[in-house]
Order: structure tokens, then sequence, then C-alpha cells
């Protein structure tokens, strides 16, 4: 059956924005094979609608991963409310349970952080822009990554110890100094503060739960990544491992109290909404 085209640039938003049904799709799609008029429009309209249509998508991903926790809580809420009371403990805990755990101390596996398991990356509001590319391993002190997709939400952490020679050590601090993100002319930078006698170089403070940070011993150039989401460090590491705790318990002064919620990856969209920028618009 022949379209006409008033038709077809009807439907061609829909088709754009990812709305139109199965069936819509295959008449458009057969239509623009036989219309140069057609493809010419939904070339204009794909091309001035990219930057949207890569903002719409990464709102709609945050917002998944909204809806999912929060149907986790009323699905756990319900499971309650129907269960005996004897059985409510062991319910809750077996859904809490469900779901695949990856944790390595292997320095080796450094930067290895997308193949555990589904929705590995997808789920972290970090790129991870403070830690390094590549490390040595003969300058590593302690490494752990952890990485859980049980419970309400995905589980993270990140954490790297270092001791660089002072070039290294140098080259390290400038690169970190100087990171920022950019999403249509604003700006994003590091945070930099003194926490309890270390630098404290700081992408994310206590956005959605998360952490991302770096803590410098200048006199050893030494240097403690940290990215941890939806639960302290200290749930984690060692006794001997340095780290700022979950709330930033170190600081006292509270002279980061007005950056909570801070965030060098997320950007308020003219509709006040938070918007992600992904790993294409880092490079």
């Amino acid at each position: 059956m022949k379209y006409k085209c008033d038709l077809i640039k009807d439907l061609i938003p829909l088709y754009i924005d990812r709305c139109a049904s199965s069936e819509s799709n295959r008449v458009i799609e057969s239509h623009l094979k036989e219309c140069p008029t057609c493809r010419e429009y939904y070339a204009s309209m794909s091309e001035s609608d990219f930057s949207d249509m890569t903002e719409k998508e990464e709102l709609l991903s945050y917002g998944k991963r909204i809806k999912r926790r929060r149907f986790k809580i009323v699905l756990i809420i319900v499971v309650a409310m129907v269960l005996q009371a004897g059985l409510i403990i062991g319910g809750m805990t077996s859904m809490m349970a469900v779901g695949s755990v990856y944790d390595t101390n292997d320095p080796n596996e450094y930067r290895q952080f997308n193949k555990h398991f589904e929705g590995e990356v997808k789920e972290r509001f970090s790129h991870l822009l403070v830690f390094p590319e590549s490390v040595d391993g003969s300058s590593v002190k302690a490494y752990r990554y952890y990485a859980s997709e049980k419970g309400l939400d995905n589980e993270y952490l990140v954490y790297l110890d270092l001791t660089l020679a002072e070039d290294e050590y140098l080259n390290e601090i400038d690169r970190i100094r100087n990171l920022e993100t950019e999403y249509k002319e604003n700006r994003n930078k590091i945070l930099i503060k003194e926490i309890d006698g270390y630098k404290a170089y700081i992408a994310v403070y206590d956005h959605n739960g998360c952490y991302e940070y770096v803590l410098v011993d200048e006199a050893h150039h030494r240097l403690i990544y940290v990215y941890s989401q939806f639960k302290g460090a200290d749930a984690y590491l060692n006794d001997n491992d340095l780290w700022i705790g979950s709330e930033m318990d170190l600081d006292e002064s509270n002279a980061l109290s007005e950056k909570k919620g801070y965030s060098i990856y997320y950007f308020k969209t003219g509709s006040n909404q938070l918007y992600m920028i992904n790993s294409q618009q880092l490079d």
C-alpha cells in the first residue's frame, strides 16, 4: 500500500523519538527507500534533533534506574505484607540476595569494569574520570574492585592506592587538577579541598549515594583513588587502608556542605532535569 508523503512526514518525528509502533516503523522505512523527498526531510530532522535525542535517551536511562529502584521497594513492601510473620525476614532476604557479585584485589585486573554482569557499566553513575587509564603494578600499594547487582541498586567500590616517582606524580596531579566536563557551554570542574591533612580532588560528593575523589599525600607522592556507590568505602576496606568515610566524616569544618549533591558528570537541562553526559562526550 502506498502512503502519502504528508502522512509519512507526520510520522517521522515519532520514528526519530522511537515512539512509533513496529508496523509504523516498517511503513516509514519502506517509504523512505523509495521517496527521495521524504529521505531528505528525515535527514534534516535527524540532524537537527541529534543532540536532543542523546539527551532524551540519557534522561530516559536515568529515569528507568529510578523507576526500577522504586519497583523493587514496592515489591519488597508487598511481599512483606502478604507473607506470614515468620516468613517475612526470610522472604525479604531471599529477594535481596538475587544477582551477581564480583570482588577482586588483583591489580592486573585494573580497569576491567565492564564484563562481570549485564548492566555493570550502565548502572554506575560515574565514568571514573579521576582514575588513571593504566597503572604499573609495582606502584600499586592496594587495589580493590567490588561490584554487586544485589539489593535495591547496584553497589560499587573502586579503590586504588599508588605511590609514584616524582615526575609521574606531578604529571598525574596536573591531569587530575585539570579534569572537567562540558555540556552545552556549561562546565563542571574538580573540587579541591583540604581534608584532615590531605588534599582532596573531588569529582562526586554525595550525589545519589556516590562519591568519587583522590586523596593526596604530597610528602610521599601517594595518591588514593576512591569511587563508592550506595555504600561507604569503609564497608569494604581494611583497617589500614586510607579513605574518606561515606559521609566524608573527616571534614569536621563542613567546608563541603554547600557542595553536597555535586557530580562532575551531571548537568541540569532546560526542564531542570539531570542529564548525565555519556562516554562519547568525554573524548
